[in-house]
């Protein structure tokens, strides 16, 4: 089964009601023609033998069909989520590609923090509703290995660490590889967190990818590796070159959250409460692609480390009036006008600072407990 989406330039294909990949409809096609043609079947090698049957092809139409009328969320094997199955139905999808969906209400991402941004939640798992023991790819499709011969990531129950979580370790030829679906973003800015444990001496990776399946490097928009002597790395892209380095705890839940301004193709990464960098978010994908799909774990040589959390937030701000408040100052350097519109850009006061101004650092005729040295 094929989803073709000439107004969004997509395409889907699915094999047996599971999800295989997405990609942008006119790629390759000459002038990149937005148009479908024709279905072309060929037999090209010498042991090919198959059979063709039941061909259907589905213009969807919902003009004028009130989906509000029906209140359960519907979502999707590949990762995105509708209001209604009666949207989710109008986009294309039968209930074989259903699946459960991620409650962000029950399976709670929240972070440690009194106060949240002012967004939503669009992507959540605390893998509270997973077996121990078992697989975290062969429990849920938002899950899925890297390719079909990689290595699944393995859900435990450690009470010491609290409770539920993903442990990725590489034990001789093992070597998880697994993806937690973001659902195709392409606009919008986010907020996207979750919580990283690494024992002493161990190393973690992970990375932020354009895609939602088989990933190459070409479809990483960055990635970040941490290594045994407590530095953390930061890559562009597919480059082989380190654009910044930060250092992290081990033996503890290391905090890491992102911002992605996929409409101004911004990143801010921050760690341990402090903000590492600053950066484009397109870097060398395919077409340039600005799509956040993916987050990508990854256990090589000497890699052990827990992931638990995970929370995607989606800013929404409109018609909130930010004024009458104190201003804000970002640990990146930023300053906004009003807590209200610091918490509109995704941030919360874990992220906030003392706003210094000239009488705490001083100038060139001032100076902190001394007066200075001249005459009326």
């Amino acid at each position: 089964m094929q989803i073709i989406d000439l107004d969004a330039n997509k395409a889907e294909l699915w094999i047996n009601s599971e999800f295989i990949y997405a990609w942008n409809f006119n790629r390759g096609s000459a002038g990149n023609l937005l148009q479908l043609g024709a279905l072309h079947f060929w037999d090209i090698a010498s042991n090919s033998l198959y059979y063709i049957d039941k061909i259907c092809l589905r213009s969807t139409d919902c003009t004028g069909i009130p989906c509000n009328l029906d209140p359960n969320p519907k979502c999707i094997k590949n990762g995105d989520s509708y209001a209604t199955e009666c949207e989710a139905r109008c986009a294309g999808y039968t209930m074989d590609e259903f699946e459960t969906c991620t409650d962000c209400n029950s399976s709670s991402c929240t972070e440690a923090a009194t106060i949240f941004p002012n967004a939503d939640l669009v992507k959540c798992d605390n893998l509270n509703s997973y077996t121990s023991g078992v697989g975290v790819a062969a429990q849920s499709a938002r899950w899925l290995k890297r390719t079909t011969a990689s290595d699944d990531a393995t859900v435990v129950n450690d009470v010491l660490l609290g409770g539920k979580m993903l442990k990725l370790e590489q034990n001789g030829s093992i070597d998880p590889d697994v993806l937690f679906q973001l659902g195709n973003q392409t606009q919008g800015r986010y907020r996207l967190s979750w919580n990283m444990f690494i024992p002493a001496g161990k190393q973690a990776f992970f990375s932020i990818k354009h895609s939602q399946q088989n990933i190459t490097p070409t479809n990483r928009a960055y990635q970040v590796r941490f290594d045994a002597n407590s530095i953390g790395y930061l890559r562009i892209g597919a480059q082989a070159v380190d654009l910044d380095s930060f250092s992290f705890a081990f033996n503890t839940w290391n905090e890491i959250m992102q911002i992605i301004d996929i409409s101004a193709n911004k990143i801010r990464i921050v760690g341990k409460r402090r903000v590492h960098l600053f950066l484009e978010y397109l870097t060398t994908a395919p077409g340039n692609q600005s799509q956040l799909a993916s987050i990508n774990f990854y256990a090589n040589t000497n890699h052990s480390f827990y992931v638990d959390n995970i929370c995607l937030w989606k800013t929404t701000c409109t018609g909130i009036i930010c004024q009458g408040e104190p201003p804000v100052c970002m640990k990146n350097g930023v300053i906004y006008d009003s807590y209200c519109e610091a918490l509109c850009f995704g941030y919360t006061p874990r992220e906030w600072e003392y706003c210094n101004s000239v009488c705490d650092v001083g100038g060139t005729f001032l100076s902190i407990g001394v007066l200075p040295l001249w005459a009326p």
